[in-house]
């Protein structure tokens, strides 16, 4: 009967984890290619419920990362010395925003930070005033870098 076989969800990833303990030190979504190869190895059942637990543990595991980073010592140090320095007059409006920001956008930043490429730059055709590669941007958090920086 295949009902008897069938994996649950939490299972499947249990049992990926195991053979591929390294896909959570990477922050990076789950490779597909592999997950695929589970579904089609072992039948699995997956519920409505097992979904939303599993994305509700894991949004919450990374709030909790997030909030421990933002409250850490270094981060109230890092306010403080701006906060100090824009109000003794040793740093404009502009620069206190930017080093704000530059302190928070490696813990606020959602996505997986991968290395930009551009096929058109590297045939030296790209006529792209926007293109980001062309920019000199080396992967997607120094275009997110940029906007907080120039546009934001």
């Amino acid at each position: 009967n295949i009902h008897e076989n069938k994996m649950l969800f939490n299972e499947l990833k249990r049992q990926f984890t195991e053979d591929n303990p390294s896909w959570k030190e990477a922050l990076i979504s789950v490779p597909t290619s592999l997950l695929i190869k589970y579904t089609k190895k072992v039948p699995y059942s997956v519920t409505e419920e097992d979904v939303r637990s599993y994305f509700n543990n894991e949004f919450i595991k990374a709030m909790e990362c997030k909030k421990e980073a933002l409250c850490s010592s270094q981060m109230k140090f890092n306010v403080d010395y701006v906060f100090k320095m824009f109000k003794g007059g040793q740093m404009s409006t502009d620069e206190a925003i930017a080093q704000l920001n530059q302190h928070i956008l490696n813990i606020i930043f959602v996505g997986e930070n991968k290395p930009l490429e551009c096929k058109a730059c590297k045939k030296g055709k790209c006529k792209s005033q926007k293109c980001p590669v062309k920019k000199g941007f080396l992967s997607t958090i120094d275009v997110v870098r940029d906007f907080y920086t120039n546009q934001g």
